[in-house]
């Protein structure tokens, strides 16, 4: 399998999400199969208000969620936290062994 570079990657990203809302003629199909389907079960004077429009999917990029407050805080231990522990881990290794590093 070939590899594919990132800027190729990119502009086939770009590519597909152009592509979501366009059908392509399976799709087509199916969307007239749906139509017909649909018509098939309303009222008769329903059935010319029911288009092939009404099947056709719409992609839409999702929006990001706003983080909440407590995702936001629980980050992880700061620096000064994880510093303080490595002295520690020192000192008690000093401590136990007489081994100063």
């Amino acid at each position: 399998m070939e590899r594919v570079r990132h800027k190729e990657f990119v502009a086939w990203m770009f590519w597909l999400r152009d592509q979501w809302n366009k059908p392509n003629l399976t799709q087509y199909y199916l969307m007239r199969i749906a139509q017909r389907v649909q018509q098939s079960v309303v009222r008769q004077e329903d059935q010319n208000k029911i288009t092939i429009d009404h099947q056709l999917l719409e992609f839409r990029e999702q929006a990001e969620e706003p983080k909440k407050q407590e995702e936001l805080e629980d980050v992880g231990p700061s620096k000064e936290v994880l510093k303080q522990r490595a002295a520690m881990e020192k000192a008690v290794l000093f401590a136990m062994t007489g081994y100063k590093p």
